[in-house]
């Protein structure tokens, strides 16, 4: 009677080794395929929503960014009457969520399309100078004081000004000193009496 040798199936044979390689083989081209597919959809999805035509004329990515950031906030600011509300508190969430990350370059565009740096977060009450000072974000609080449409005199919802936030969060007693200055010769030229709290606390 003929004994039953079992296969060894540490060592495939080469006709399976050929299957297998065959395999990878197509499953990569597939994943090929299927990338170039996905970045040609989203390049289709960009186009529509920024309303981007083809040019002939090479950008920089520079160029680029800006081109694509001035059409969605001008997109957005652009919205009918009645979605007015949601449409600034959505790009004045954006707008703070790039001083947040300290970025003068798109602190700039916001400020050339005209939307107001001095939005406050419905929730925080904070506005893009509350946030630069906390986040240390020099370059982005110089962007903001050069528009010269800073109120240095706004408080957040705890009553804070931004001389306060760049003292107790953002560790910067120069910025707190800096903005400290501003803050008393606004006050001056309005004649109001500055104190470092809200009368409410």
């Amino acid at each position: 009677m003929r004994k039953h040798t079992p296969i060894d199936l540490s060592r495939p044979s080469r006709e399976s080794q050929a299957r297998d390689s065959e395999a990878d083989k197509r499953r990569k081209e597939l994943q090929k395929k299927l990338m170039v597919s996905l970045k040609a959809r989203e390049r289709a999805q960009r186009r529509e929503i920024y309303g981007r035509r083809p040019k002939t004329s090479k950008q920089s990515p520079g160029q680029k960014f800006r081109e694509e950031i001035r059409k969605e906030i001008g997109t957005l600011l652009s919205a009918d009457e009645a979605k007015q509300g949601e449409t600034i508190t959505r790009v004045g969430t954006e707008l703070l969520h790039v001083a947040e990350h300290g970025n003068p370059e798109k602190l700039k565009i916001f400020i050339e399309v005209g939307f107001p740096v001095n939005w406050q977060h419905p929730m925080t009450g904070q506005t893009a100078l509350h946030v630069v000072a906390a986040c240390q974000a020099r370059k982005a609080l110089r962007a903001l004081l050069n528009s010269g449409q800073c109120d240095f005199l706004i408080r957040d919802k705890q009553g804070r000004l931004a001389s306060e936030i760049a003292y107790l969060h953002g560790n910067d007693p120069a910025v707190a000193r800096l903005l400290g200055n501003k803050e008393r010769k606004q006050a001056e030229a309005q004649g109001i009496r500055l104190t470092r709290r809200s009368s409410s606390e």
